[in-house]
């Protein structure tokens, strides 16, 4: 089954209801046969890698792998695909995402020889850098899905608008990135479709919320997302205007361009 692009409007609201619906839900299975956890470790000692990645995203970063091996599955490429692979695939990925969105970080020399370090292991196991290429454009659209609840979190100091920020918060991340599994598996979404389909998604969470207001999207997802309504509206006059007219046109939210190849240093075409 080829998954339908919904760039008609009337798709993308459909494709919001259901996202919204099943986040925190009981469509949503969250086990795993593989123990992730036990590998991420055993690929962090075996490639002496940095682990504070591990460390400061842990289960938002591990409810990440199965996610990364529906995508590549659903490509149908001939990939060994056994879960040190797929956690390589995944911390790979997310790791040179998130040097691309912190140009300033501390360590970033650390993260880069990381990075590397993943890149040349994966090409021992027959996974070129198109693909990891591939899947550093999905972890940023999942990224800007992110964005669009930034408004819900934004009386929690921790947070910021970037999407790393959000997703070391795993009491927000973990029922979205369940959701979002659910959806991929049920859409046969791939490492090509999953950008333009959440471009879509994201049309359509921001169209419903300008729509019906903030206070509507909050009552939608406090339960599933722990919600203190009393906190997120403090200080709106009113509570049913349509506070996302105030931030970016959906499509800034949602941006699909990757990096341009001549300036990305980590990804080079073999």
């Amino acid at each position: 089954m080829e998954i339908m692009r919904y760039t008609d409007y009337s798709k993308s609201l459909e494709l919001a209801d259901e996202f919204l619906l099943i986040i925190g839900s009981d469509m949503v299975s969250e086990s795993s046969s593989v123990s992730y956890k036990s590998v991420l470790k055993k690929v962090i000692k075996d490639l002496k890698l940095n682990a504070s990645i591990s460390l400061t995203f842990g289960a938002s970063l591990t409810a990440m792998f199965p996610i990364v091996e529906k995508l590549v599955t659903n490509m149908n490429l001939k990939i060994d695909l056994n879960p040190e692979t797929v956690v390589l695939m995944t911390v790979s990925g997310f790791t040179i995402a998130y040097l691309e969105e912190n140009k300033d970080i501390n360590d970033k020399k650390v993260f880069e020889k990381d990075a590397k370090s993943e890149l040349e292991e994966l090409k021992l196991r027959g996974v070129g850098n198109g693909v990891i290429k591939k899947i550093v454009k999905c972890i940023k659209s999942i990224g800007n899905i992110f964005n669009i609840f930034n408004i819900l979190f934004k009386h929690k100091r921790t947070l910021t608008n970037k999407f790393f920020d959000m997703f070391a918060y795993a009491a927000i991340t973990i029922p979205v990135l369940n959701a979002i599994s659910y959806m991929i598996g049920k859409y046969h979404m791939d490492l090509e479709s999953l950008p333009s389909n959440f471009l879509s998604l994201g049309l359509g969470v921001t169209t419903i919320a300008a729509k019906h207001g903030l206070n509507y999207l909050v009552d939608k997802l406090k339960d599933q997302l722990k919600l203190n309504k009393k906190n997120i509206l403090k200080g709106i006059n009113d509570v049913n205007d349509p506070t996302f007219q105030k931030y970016p046109h959906p499509a800034e939210f949602v941006d699909v361009e990757i990096v341009d190849d001549k300036k990305s240093k980590l990804i080079k075409e073999q």
